[in-house]
């Protein structure tokens, strides 16, 4: 008679899925439309998609084995746009992260949409995030993420600080956070690179960024990048 699997029943997690939770527990919590991006990418059939998305269905029915498996918490947090997904404490624990299992604020879901998207779109091959960051015990100002554009930058700890910027509400904040972060003798980094959706943005950055000194002004970039927009308001 055959033995009957002890693991009959149960949802085995796949090396794809533990990329996918563990992609998510660095950046706090992913989009649906963003997820089916990850996934996408993360697809053994992606070479043969030719540039498509894996079916909202079949990415649906992941996130509900997920789910169902305890490893993801799956909620429509806002009544305009698409849900959300974050891990539980037993993802945390599958994916060896550290960090608290808990929903994200829905006041910081479009900061967070955005962030994703610099990552999805940017595809840096090291990318340290914000919480990564927090949890190191790092001392100073802490970006959004950290990121190193080659091995030898890596090598020569020539990084560039990653930060998003939505809106014009907290310039004051942002031009003490760009001086913060250029400060290199307070922790700060040898570059700073920050992500504007529209052009509104980008002028009001321009002329916090006037405010600092040369060398420090010399080593902040900003990019416009429309898509980091989430298309939905921005909260107080």
């Amino acid at each position: 008679m055959r033995k009957q699997r002890s693991d009959k029943g149960q949802y085995l997690l796949t090396p794809r899925d533990l990329s996918i939770l563990k992609w998510i527990g660095h950046q706090y919590a992913v989009r649906l439309d963003q997820l089916q991006v990850l996934m996408t990418r993360e697809s053994p059939e992606q070479k043969k998609m030719h540039g498509n998305l894996i079916g909202y269905s079949t990415m649906m029915d992941r996130v509900y084995k997920l789910r169902d498996a305890g490893y993801l918490s799956y909620a429509r947090v806002l009544a305009h746009g698409p849900g959300w997904c974050w891990l539980t404490r037993a993802g945390m624990d599958a994916t060896g992260l550290d960090f608290a299992a808990r929903a994200p604020s829905w006041i910081n879901l479009n900061h967070i949409y955005a962030i994703n998207q610099v990552r999805l779109y940017a595809n840096w091959r090291y990318w340290h995030a914000e919480r990564s960051i927090r949890s190191s015990g790092k001392e100073g100002p802490i970006p959004d993420a950290v990121i190193w554009e080659s091995d030898e930058d890596r090598e020569q700890r020539r990084s560039i600080a990653i930060e998003v910027e939505l809106s014009l509400k907290h310039v004051v904040q942002r031009e003490r956070k760009l001086r913060d972060l250029t400060n290199i003798f307070t922790g700060g980094y040898p570059r700073v690179r920050m992500y504007v959706p529209n052009e509104a943005v980008l002028r009001g950055m321009e002329r916090a960024a006037a405010k600092l000194v040369d060398r420090d002004r010399e080593r902040i970039e900003l990019v416009l990048a429309a898509a980091i927009d989430p298309g939905t308001p921005e909260y107080d």
